[in-house]
């Protein structure tokens, strides 16, 4: 019965937005780690973990501008 179906499109977008965050923060702290990693440059644990929620939330904000734009709301 797909017309009985309910989409639960706000649940996709918080995920969305979810794993955009943790994608982004992941994947640029774990660059950056073995770029120090490499270059044997001795950085804090907070660093990294500022650099993960500073990079998650850029990709957030780039993320809402896009779909802003593929709308044209803004």
């Amino acid at each position: 019965m797909i017309s009985a179906a309910t989409l639960n499109l706000e649940g996709a977008l918080i995920q969305l937005a979810f794993f955009l965050f943790l994608g982004a923060g992941i994947l640029y702290t774990l660059i950056i780690w073995v770029y120090h990693l490499i270059n044997k440059i001795e950085k804090n644990g907070s660093y990294y973990v500022r650099s993960f929620f500073v990079s998650g939330f850029f990709v957030l904000l780039l993320a809402v501008f896009i779909f802003c734009i593929a709308l044209q709301i803004i």
